[in-house]
């Protein structure tokens, strides 16, 4: 079964990207983390597409992905789908606090 978003069977929070991803990583964008469920709630497998598979910002997504669980269910494995912005903070707070200041 492939779902995306979250089931309301299957209630999970991720609110932010992993920590270890790195502000320098030139890895950032937009992308999809596939995760598969088991019934005891546990991941199973884990997919995130090029061009985060295999880099050390994909690899760290896998990681934290991987703690994830959920309360037990039936219904055999469960694939959620989770749109994933991986943002360079860094970036994004330089750029805000040039904006609006007079020369």
């Amino acid at each position: 079964m492939r779902v995306t978003g979250r089931p309301a069977s299957i209630q999970v929070s991720l609110l932010e990207p992993p920590d270890c991803i790195e502000t320098t990583s030139p890895s950032c964008g937009e992308t999809r983390v596939s995760v598969t469920f088991q019934e005891d709630g546990t991941v199973r497998q884990i997919s995130i597409p090029a061009p985060f598979d295999g880099t050390p910002v994909g690899d760290c997504v896998v990681r934290a992905y991987k703690a994830v669980i959920v309360p037990p269910y039936t219904g055999g494995d469960q694939i959620i789908d989770w749109d994933l912005s991986l943002k360079d903070e860094a970036k994004a707070a330089d750029a805000s606090k040039g904006k609006g200041k007079k020369k």
